[in-house]
């Protein structure tokens, strides 16, 4: 089973890494395929950056990067086109 994660980031830099890392542990322990969403919304810190290392170093994560803070719930919005479910599923 597929199981997505979607992650609004807001100046996350410091912490994005951990938290998917962890995150990726506990899904690969439990046999699940996974995929992350990482949505930087609007932080000019280092947040991108972070996302953007974290999208290298493994294809099962997509990072989007807002021009500007619109809030958690239009970041969510913003990642359904970029989740690999079936819309039926959603």
């Amino acid at each position: 089973m597929l199981v997505s994660v979607v992650i609004p980031c807001y100046y996350s830099e410091k912490m994005i890494g951990t938290v998917v890392d962890q995150t990726r542990a506990e899904l690969v322990k439990a046999g699940y395929e996974y995929e992350f969403i990482l949505v930087n919304d609007g932080s000019t810190d280092g947040t991108f950056a972070a996302i953007e290392q974290l999208c290298a170093a493994d294809d099962h994560v997509v990072g989007i990067n807002c021009a500007k803070n619109s809030g958690q719930h239009n970041a969510i919005t913003v990642s359904y086109t970029h989740l690999t479910l079936p819309t039926t599923e959603r």
